[in-house]
């Protein structure tokens, strides 16, 4: 259910959590919540409506929208580190291979530890990225900060080496192909 897109453009929805992410080439995910959608409405004055540059996963649940930005966020990186060419139209794809790549929330022990990992760089990040953040930023850019930027490089080297530990590589490295093409190694 969380998967399921919109037919058509609608207004957020204000008590729920939002997983958004760039639908072309490199989709790199923030989580919007339910407070983040009252301030930047001020307080439910203006409705709030996505770009058609951004997919996204709507859910209830606040550790399930972190889960999957760190699950995104995760594959962007390691497409990155993989020298790979992100696709130019994403959309699904993401949310296909995390399928695909048995990474679907099921509240396992792991997964909840990255999503409160995740949900603690989300609240780090500004800090490590607000003097750099410009138009046109590589997302390669803003990963090699968040890894070594004092407030954030403790939480972005332990959400990658959880990831890595739960993962079927060999699947895993097939999937990545579905979101990009790898270089020849």
């Amino acid at each position: 259910e969380e998967f399921k897109q919109p037919e058509k453009p609608k207004f957020l929805e204000k008590d729920k959590y939002y997983v958004i992410y760039r639908s072309c080439r490199t989709f790199a995910s923030a989580v919007i919540t339910p407070q983040d959608l009252q301030v930047s409405s001020e307080n439910g004055k203006y409705e709030i409506v996505t770009s058609d540059a951004t997919s996204y996963i709507t859910t209830n649940d606040e550790t399930k929208a972190y889960y999957y930005s760190v699950i995104l966020n995760y594959l962007a990186y390691k497409v990155i580190e993989e020298r790979g060419a992100f696709e130019r139209r994403q959309n699904i794809r993401p949310l296909i291979a995390i399928l695909h790549a048995n990474l679907k929330w099921k509240k396992d022990k792991w997964q909840l530890k990255v999503a409160k990992l995740g949900k603690q760089l989300h609240q780090k990040s500004p800090k490590c990225l607000m003097r750099f953040i410009r138009k046109g930023m590589q997302v390669e850019k803003c990963f090699e900060m968040l890894r070594t930027c004092n407030e954030t490089e403790e939480l972005f080297e332990d959400i990658i080496k959880i990831v890595d530990e739960n993962i079927d590589k060999k699947n895993f490295n097939k999937l990545l192909r579905f979101v990009c093409k790898l270089k020849s190694q």
